[in-house]
């Protein structure tokens, strides 16, 4: 849907500006705690109130407006976190940093399809809603890189169909923004109430 689109485009955009300015760099690295306590007191919030019992809400009343509002404080917290994280503790040269670096272009690119596929196959197993998140998300990121490391990093189509991302600084912000927003927030909430709909 266009919201989506535009959202999701947004955060591709903002990885790409910001992605050499020092300044955000060196704030996001300074705040990393703060905003770790913001991301942890919403995603609670959201948990408590509207996750955990799955709540449906279609029209804009007072609970959808606060929704949306803790949801996009736990969004923004929760990127503006990660990257002061891997700014404090990850900005150094590192063999597995080069690796997966490589690996985030074909990561964002297949993940998606793998996911409904074996979201197809978890949603049918008679175990309780948590263990099939769980289950969800490693076995999803157990065959991705099942799939990068042994089909996709050493083929010819790496360089011509998912591409050899070389500028650490703008490639790895831009797709960070762009997936984990996507991810943790977007197709985990969806996988939520797919798998209520089911069940």
């Amino acid at each position: 849907d266009w919201f989506a689109f535009s959202f999701f485009l947004l955060m591709l955009v903002y990885g790409y500006l910001i992605g050499n300015s020092s300044t955000f760099w060196e704030t996001v690295a300074r705040y990393r705690w703060v905003t770790a306590a913001i991301t942890l007191l919403s995603g609670l919030y959201l948990l408590v109130a509207y996750w955990r019992p799955i709540a449906e809400f279609k029209s804009a009343d007072r609970s959808f407006s606060i929704y949306a509002v803790v949801n996009g404080i736990l969004i923004w917290s929760m990127l503006l976190c990660w990257c002061g994280m891997a700014r404090q503790y990850l900005h150094r040269p590192s063999p597995v940093l080069n690796y997966l670096n490589k690996a985030i272009y074909p990561y964002f690119i297949i993940h998606q399809t793998i996911m409904v596929a074996l979201g197809y196959y978890i949603v049918q197993w008679p175990l309780p809603l948590g263990i099939k998140c769980l289950a969800l998300i490693l076995l999803s990121l157990a065959m991705i890189l099942s799939v990068y490391h042994f089909i996709i990093r050493n083929h010819i189509f790496n360089s011509q169909v998912f591409g050899e991302i070389n500028n650490l600084r703008l490639s790895f912000v831009a797709v960070f923004f762009h997936y984990f927003g996507h991810f943790v927030l977007y197709d985990l909430h969806s996988a939520l109430f797919f798998l209520k709909d089911i069940f």
